[in-house]
């Protein structure tokens, strides 16, 4: 195998392996046993892009090639999907769990983690794609079979998704079958995904299916031999002009593993899709054209997959690359797959070099229409953040109650303000800048807002008012059955991942402790877990998970003997909201709730 991945089967809605038994149950890793097909890439020979500064300088046109900053982690980073020009998914690994967070993209290559997405579902949240409030999404068990997925569509409101169905037996051929990698077409009528499913060219291949009348969707067609081959193709995406399909292949002409590839789609296609002639597009050689591997130093030795894009992937293009895998750290949270961009830049013809010869030797090979720029009205780059700090039982407004400011990612404080008798504050703040807000208030605990305008926003004052708790609900999210090993991000009133680290959440805390600490008799914990399981596993589960937050503040200098930890197990839930689906409330479930309890 020439893929740096190894043995290693890409769990997790992927499996992406070449060492793979197909269509078993369990799927399992045997390199033994060869894809069906057989797997012959060709070493691709052409010409890489200079992209040094010494070329670039003599272009009117040119490509950057650079990892994202600010949302890749020391774990898999897999890909971006987005809902607009800025806003975006991003699937990614956590312990061993493949998860999605909201980012939010400040610029083509530095982001920032927003919120997480509810998918009620249990397992493996896969790759997805997104049509305004359309979402189609792969998931995978995290016990029993592994190594199989299929597909899901639900209605995409805020970050929650609602309405989930299957997309059916016409899709997912059988229950040890793998479908994923969705991708659909801007007019919502084609999708694309990768599949192992019988009646292939070997490995995985790309099929599509077009929807129907109904909303149903027809029975998938194989791309054809242009695109698949005896080796794996997978992770399609089909840009928002409905031209070009791009995908990631261990065939073909590769410089090494998985590269990324580019086909052309020819209008007779959508004309057909249009008439829903699904006999005519079973011709599928005559409407893509043959790979054209997109060489480095986009694709490496390493393995590329997952090319995404908002817009024209010409201009701008996402995937993920594993190639500086051996240069993983917690410093510099990166390692195993990132996220990378290759962003178009267009200089300005007064900046252009003279030497016409030089520039049309090195010029890459993409046409860009430079049109005229729209005249730009002045917006202000400031705005106004205004609110009032409220008691969150009696809501009485709170005089001198702390409002801090800190500019994120840096987490540097901003400013830390008090309000006025009337429980208000106010402070100037910069747009295309994220702050995170902290409120607290004397014998109270706290309450925290991110709060972030777009440049081109016209707001001039935000409102943000903060009701400050008597009671705290921790909810710190551990794996099922860990009690010392958190996820990174801790879960919101709903049970959807916030964009709140733990660690950081517990270092607010135990200040917030600490300032108060002189008047207090103790801290009260007392942890609750969800309604699975017997009553004396949950009792002990929600102990020693109450035990770790009771360690985690000794850490930060909360005396010990003013913190008390009990343990409710199942026996105090929370009611189940009307509507709500059963894996969110048992997310919920699973809490610390903290009470002061002051001297008399």
């Amino acid at each position: 195998m020439r893929s740096k991945l190894g043995l290693l089967v890409i769990m997790l809605g992927l499996s992406l392996t070449s060492c793979m038994r197909y269509n078993t149950a369990p799927k399992e890793i045997d390199c033994s046993i060869p894809p069906e097909g057989v797997c012959l890439p060709n070493q691709w020979q052409g010409m890489p892009y200079d992209s040094s500064y010494e070329v670039n300088k003599f272009l009117d046109s040119y490509y950057t090639f650079e990892k994202v900053q600010q949302i890749n982690t020391i774990d898999n980073d897999w890909a971006l999907s987005f809902f607009d020009n800025r806003n975006a998914a991003l699937m990614y690994d956590e312990s061993n769990v493949q998860k999605v967070m909201m980012v939010r993209m400040i610029k083509h290559n530095k982001g920032t983690i927003d919120k997480g997405l509810g998918i009620p579902m249990s397992g493996h949240t896969g790759a997805m794609t997104i049509k305004e409030k359309d979402i189609i999404f792969s998931v995978s068990p995290t016990e029993g079979m592994l190594g199989r997925a299929k597909l899901y569509e639900g209605n995409l409101v805020g970050n929650y998704v609602s309405e989930i169905k299957s997309l059916g037996s016409t899709i997912s051929q059988n229950d040890f079958t793998w479908e994923s990698h969705p991708s659909i077409s801007s007019d919502g009528k084609v999708l694309f995904f990768a599949s192992d499913r019988i009646v292939g060219f070997g490995g995985t291949d790309i099929w599509f299916s077009v929807r129907q009348s109904d909303g149903s969707w027809s029975r998938p067609i194989n791309c054809g031999a242009k695109i698949n081959t005896g080796c794996h193709e997978i992770s399609p995406f089909i840009d928002i002009s409905r031209k070009k399909l791009l995908f990631s292949s261990t065939g073909h002409e590769t410089v090494g593993g998985y590269d990324i590839f580019s086909v052309d789609i020819s209008d007779e296609f959508w004309l057909a899709v249009k008439a829903n002639d699904l006999s005519k597009l079973q011709y599928v050689d005559d409407y893509f054209s043959a790979p054209k591997n997109l060489r480095p130093p986009l694709n490496t030795i390493h393995d590329e997959l997952f090319p995404s894009s908002p817009g024209n992937v010409d201009s701008i293009l996402y995937y993920s690359s594993n190639q500086d895998a051996d240069r993983a750290s917690l410093i510099s949270m990166e390692g195993g797959f990132d996220i990378f961009v290759r962003k178009l830049e267009v200089r300005k013809k007064d900046l252009i070099a003279k030497d016409k010869k030089k520039q049309e030797d090195f010029i890459p090979d993409v046409k860009v229409d430079i049109k005229m720029e729209e005249p730009k009205f002045e917006i202000e780059q400031t705005f106004i953040l205004e609110g009032t700090v409220f008691h969150g039982v009696t809501l009485e407004e709170l005089e001198e109650a702390e409002v801090s400011i800190t500019k994120m990612p840096e987490k540097a404080v901003y400013k830390e303000i008090k309000t006025d008798k009337y429980g208000k504050y106010q402070v100037k703040l910069e747009k295309e800048v994220q702050y995170d807000i902290l409120a607290q208030a004397k014998d109270l605990f706290f309450e925290s807002a991110s709060v972030f305008v777009e440049s081109f926003d016209t707001v001039k004052v935000l409102k943000q008012d903060f009701k400050i708790p008597e009671m705290l609900t921790l909810r710190i999210n551990f794996p099922t059955n860990v009690h010392d090993n958190p996820y990174r991000y801790i879960l919101d009133t709903n049970g959807v991942e916030s964009s709140d680290i733990w660690e950081i959440q517990m270092d607010i805390l135990a200040q917030n402790i600490i300032k108060s600490v002189s008047r207090l008799k103790k801290i009260q914990l007392i942890g609750h877990t969800d309604d699975v399981g017997t009553d004396s596993y949950n009792i002990g589960l929600a102990k020693r998970r109450v035990e770790f937050v009771i360690s985690e503040l000794i850490k930060r200098g909360v005396p010990e003997d003013i913190l008390e930890g009990k343990s409710a197990g199942k026996s105090k839930p929370l009611l189940n909201r009307q509507g709500e689906d059963t894996e969110m409330w048992r997310k919920r479930l699973r809490r610390v709730e903290l009470q002061k309890i002051w001297n008399n």
